[in-house]
């Protein structure tokens, strides 16, 4: 029976995919989808069993007839697992609904290279190569005397990897074909990168040249100017309290008193009102410019 051969049998981390592997089994897909949502937002699923998860949930949605939520299943395991594998058993419409979820993310012969954050003197990257098209391995290509010099990088599960840069005056990142020809880069021996800086986020590249910067600093200047509108509008209700109390007085000094704490706080309310609309334009030019 072709449903078997879904199901893998594994001790898992996750009561919940155990129940909904234990009810897909059991023909019982809506019970089965109950349990297989929560299991997914799990943080401590491994890549087998996460994938088992979408697995199970694509499969229940195609048992039920909706092989649009099926495709959808798959898109989301594909979105952040790129080489998933597809299913080997089951239906063929289950294989159809994973090769058009992976075409819908990932163009045909789709590969790229994404520089991550990684400690000084070293250069992390990620690859994402969900049609197989680097089987040939990653490189570190160095600037020597003689030329460019290639140094394989070992990848995890994942396609992340790190190398060290060793103070290397100019480098870019290779991925290769089995024939040895290259299908994704970071850099080029014609735009190497020029030295071992970090950078700040991961950014997703295609064939080198420099990311976005960050926006933290017109983000803080925003912040500044929240911080001062609401200051604003604090010490205006103050204000006009203590004016609404000076008027109801009945000694002068009172009087007195409460028109001296309404002119002091509106002063206050001016001035912060004037910075929060500096800050304001200035958070605009900044992200416009940024």
């Amino acid at each position: 029976m072709w449903l078997a051969s879904v199901v893998v049998i594994i001790t898992s981390a996750s009561p919940q995919l155990e129940e909904g592997r234990a009810l897909v089994q059991q023909l019982q897909f809506a019970q089965a989808r109950a349990r297989l949502e929560a299991a997914k937002a799990s943080t401590t699923l491994s890549i087998d069993e996460r994938r088992e998860v979408f697995g199970l949930l694509a499969h229940c949605f195609a048992a039920e007839g909706r092989l649009p939520d099926a495709e959808n299943a798959y898109a989301e395991l594909l979105a952040t697992d790129a080489t998933a594998p597809a299913p080997l058993s089951g239906p063929p419409r289950l294989r159809d609904a994973f090769r058009r979820a992976k075409e819908r993310l990932y163009p045909p012969n789709f590969a790229s290279l994404s520089r991550e954050v990684a400690a000084p003197g070293r250069v992390g990257v990620q690859l994402l190569d969900p049609w197989g098209r680097c089987g040939g391995g990653l490189f570190l290509l160095r600037r020597t005397t003689q030329g460019f010099v290639a140094e394989p990088v070992s990848l995890d599960e994942r396609g992340h990897g790190q190398a060290e840069l060793a103070n290397a005056a100019a480098w870019y990142v290779e991925a290769r074909s089995a024939t040895g020809a290259p299908c994704a880069t970071l850099g080029s021996a014609a735009e190497p990168f020029m030295n071992a800086a970090p950078v700040v986020e991961s950014v997703q590249l295609s064939g080198g040249g420099a990311g976005p910067r960050s926006r933290v600093v017109p983000w803080l200047v925003f912040g500044v100017a929240a911080a001062a509108a609401v200051t604003t509008a604090i010490f205006a209700g103050l204000g006009s309290d203590s004016l609404a109390r000076s008027r109801q007085a009945v000694f002068a000094s009172d009087l007195r008193a409460g028109e001296l704490a309404a002119r002091d706080q509106f002063s206050l309310a001016w001035g912060f009102g004037a910075g929060a609309g500096l800050a304001t334009l200035a958070t605009v030019v900044l992200f416009v410019a940024w």
